[in-house]
């Protein structure tokens, strides 16, 4: 696809947002109108605490799941800065509580649900000590020779889900939620993305780093998810082959440049499968009827890798928001059916653009 044809359909009307036959839809809010309902839908799910949370998973309950990615999201809608200021105060003293006088952070090794994404998102929007604890906490949870990993293991040199520190078991040794203790691609990108916003990275980590990512890369130039689980890898696996999906592929690609890659591989994956209004990919039958469970994650990850792909998914969100202000996916695969989640990541998409008034909303990109 060239770039002119890339950018007509980029630039083309959403499909699907009209009944054949009837009369013309209203016309949907301009997305400034679409990201305001939106901040003001996330500020009334702020509780006494400071914290943001929701009755729809009981990980979102105790606000360190969803409190450090609404804080970026009203962050980055500067244009809303004076109607956000004091829900973003409580919510920054909120995750900086959680930092103890001696620099350790109070939820230690397996206090969140999820370690990695709290710790990047918490080091990306607070300030000075607080933000300095977060980081080192994320910087203990790579997995590295430090913690007996070695090149010869599939999962060396990124981040995973593991609630403790990540050390590489013996052999023999029972290790409980063991699939945890895996490096994926998703929070090794949050992981970049927050160190990468606090300065050059150490030359080490960036070998470490882009190890992990060269095995990620598939022959097409996209991206999967996980070492050798056909299942965790969104679109599946084919003829030994685990297919490139879009938000793997976005995220692969901001890795890239984080490491300081050229991207150009991805870049090409992502402009030649984009869609506005639904998840790219090349997905196996039986993975097919949860494509898009993870649009509201692909939207927020492709609209910073990709600058020219914005007013179209700004025009799809604009068309698919509810009355309430809020979004929620169909599809509970990855809980994007909760609206808090599905709201913070909408958020961030309308706010890294032309559309929103400040030019402090295109500083930083969105998490993915």
């Amino acid at each position: 696809m060239d770039r002119r044809t890339f950018l007509t359909a980029c630039l083309a009307p959403v499909a699907g947002c009209g009944r054949p036959g009837g009369p013309p839809p209203a016309a949907p809010p301009s997305p400034a109108e679409s990201l305001r309902r939106g901040v003001e839908f996330l500020l009334r799910q702020q509780v006494e605490s400071g914290a943001f949370v929701s009755d729809g998973y009981a990980t979102f309950r105790d606000g360190t799941a969803l409190t450090p990615l609404v804080l970026l999201a009203l962050q980055r809608a500067a244009a809303l800065a004076d109607r956000t200021a004091d829900a973003r105060r409580k919510a920054a003293a909120f995750l900086a509580a959680f930092v103890q006088p001696d620099g350790t952070v109070r939820p230690g090794p397996d206090g969140t649900a999820y370690p990695v994404y709290t710790a990047a998102l918490a080091a990306r929007t607070l300030d000075g000590p607080p933000r300095d604890a977060w980081r080192r906490d994320l910087l203990a949870r790579q997995l590295t020779e430090a913690h007996g990993w070695t090149l010869a293991d599939a999962h060396y040199g990124g981040w995973g889900y593991y609630p403790g520190v990540p050390r590489k078991p013996t052999p023999g040794q029972p290790v409980p939620a063991q699939h945890l203790l895996e490096s994926n691609l998703s929070a090794t990108r949050f992981a970049l993305q927050s160190l990468a916003a606090c300065g050059p990275l150490p030359a080490d980590l960036t070998a470490q780093a882009a190890t992990f990512l060269a095995r990620r890369q598939n022959p097409d130039g996209g991206y999967h998810f996980v070492a050798g689980d056909p299942v965790r890898n969104k679109a599946g696996q084919l003829d030994g082959v685990m297919r490139s999906y879009g938000s793997a592929t976005a995220d692969g690609l901001l890795c890239e440049r984080f490491l300081g890659q050229p991207g150009d591989r991805p870049r090409a994956w992502l402009r030649d499968h984009f869609r506005a209004d639904r998840h790219p990919g090349d997905y196996v039958p039986a993975h097919e009827p949860n494509r898009d469970a993870v649009y509201f994650y692909y939207a927020a990850a492709v609209a910073e890798a990709l600058p020219e792909v914005r007013p179209a998914l700004h025009r799809h969100l604009a068309a698919t928001q509810s009355p309430a202000g809020h979004w929620a996916n169909p599809l509970d695969l990855v809980r994007e059916d909760d609206p808090v989640l599905a709201t913070a990541y909408a958020v961030l998409v309308l706010s890294v653009s032309r559309f929103a008034a400040s030019p402090q909303a295109t500083a930083s990109g969105p998490p993915e």
